[in-house]
């Protein structure tokens, strides 16, 4: 659904948090730490854009709630300062856990055609990555589930629509699937035996099925709320 643009303005908060995604962003480039001088260096750094590109869509993920929230409501109370503000710092600490687990996974995927930028030999530190992962990608779902739930609880000026608090409902459902999701990733990081271990990364998979079956409902939901 086309969202409903309470917030007419950018706000300073929404221009800060733009801000931190972006320069989150710049992170995840390849070749940060120099400029290939060879046809073999600029072919292994190209290898890199597909974990690059994996963990870009993440983020924009993350950034794409907030700037729905943002358009929505306008709010810069005290409490939706503090959340925002824990999102941006969730955002930085993700970063390269995220970037991390793009590269294995695809590598993976390709049977090493792909580089890994990360190596882990003991099972101890896998189970320690993998669960740190799920725990921030946790974090952040919960973050914007936060924020969400926090606007039907206020006493807004103009009251709230019957179409925006629609709106909020779907953004709660949304991140409450995600945050479940990555807090089952992070238990599971904990509990699997070893040779299940890796199944706690690859249940975000099951994300492109779930998610696309509830966006038909989500969508007919929009589309009657801004009809009534």
């Amino acid at each position: 659904m086309s969202p409903i643009s309470r917030g007419r303005q950018t706000t300073r908060l929404e221009t800060f948090v733009d801000a931190a995604f972006a320069f989150a962003l710049t992170m995840l480039v390849i070749s940060v730490d120099a400029i290939p001088r060879s046809f073999d260096e600029l072919l292994q750094a190209l290898k890199g854009v597909p974990a690059f590109a994996a963990s870009f869509a993440i983020m924009i993920m993350f950034w794409l709630g907030h700037y729905r929230w943002s358009r929505r409501f306008g709010i810069e109370d005290t409490g939706s300062v503090v959340l925002s503000l824990l999102l941006v710092f969730l955002v930085l600490v993700f970063l390269y856990p995220l970037r991390l687990m793009m590269s294995g996974a695809l590598s993976a995927m390709t049977g090493g055609w792909l580089p890994a930028e990360f190596m882990v030999s003991e099972l101890a530190h896998a189970r320690a990555f993998f669960g740190l992962y799920g725990l921030a990608f946790a974090l952040m779902a919960a973050t914007l589930l936060a924020l969400n739930l926090r606007v039907q609880r206020l006493q807004l000026d103009p009251p709230i629509s019957a179409a925006e608090r629609t709106a909020a409902r779907i953004e709660v459902e949304v991140w409450s699937i995600l945050a479940c999701m990555g807090a089952a990733s992070a238990v599971l990081a904990v509990v699997l035996p070893p040779r299940w271990l890796v199944l706690s990364g690859w249940l975000f998979a099951s994300l492109a099925v779930i998610m696309p079956v509830l966006g038909r409902r989500w969508k007919r939901l929009g589309t009657a709320a801004e009809a009534a």
